[in-house]
């Protein structure tokens, strides 16, 4: 007689992953003004008889708008996935931290005005063997900071006055943040 073996069942725990990407809205306003601050910075440079300081000033400037026109290229092919183990980047530059590993976490604030409300947050989280950076344009950047505080305490870091500052402008109550000035 033949025996029919059942396959033997092992539990698998699901892997969620949440995909988080920069707003396509956004993305071509940057590619626009990329191209606009190329095109204009670029013109000037074929002028004959242009003094040795506006080729600099100007061939400068278009290395920078070519420079924001690179990372925006960046941010766009990049996906944020995220699962309750890591936050990885996929795109043409790759990362990956596990939340254990988390040992430093730095919420700093960025305004092209002195004192202006218009400016955005970089999230910058760094694990045993690489960091990742977000900028606050991305689509769950509130979701990924709470995840990253969270992560923080798990590992006891003790975030910067400023951090912490920009944490609870975000909209994360202190209650929820470490206190304190590292050591």
């Amino acid at each position: 007689s033949v025996f029919e073996l059942d396959p033997i069942k092992i539990p698998r725990k699901i892997l969620i992953v949440t995909t988080y990407n920069y707003p396509t809205r956004k993305i071509l306003e940057d590619y626009a003004l990329a191209g606009v601050g190329m095109v204009l910075t670029a013109t000037p440079l074929f002028l004959p008889n242009l003094s040795i300081i506006l080729e600099f000033l100007f061939g400068a400037a278009f290395l920078l708008f070519g420079y924001y026109g690179i990372v925006t290229i960046k941010r766009h092919t990049t996906q944020v996935h995220v699962t309750e183990q890591s936050v990885s980047l996929h795109g043409p530059i790759s990362a990956s931290i596990n939340w254990q590993e988390v040992k430093a976490l730095k919420l700093d604030y960025f305004s092209t005005i002195r004192g202006a409300e218009n400016g955005w947050m970089q999230l910058s989280l760094s694990g045993n063997s690489r960091g990742i950076k977000l900028d606050s344009r991305l689509n769950g950047f509130l979701k990924i900071a709470q995840l990253a505080v969270s992560s923080a305490r798990a590992n006891h870091l003790t975030l910067d006055p400023i951090t912490i500052d920009n944490l609870v402008a975000l909209g994360i109550p202190s209650n929820v943040i470490n206190e304190g000035v590292p050591a």
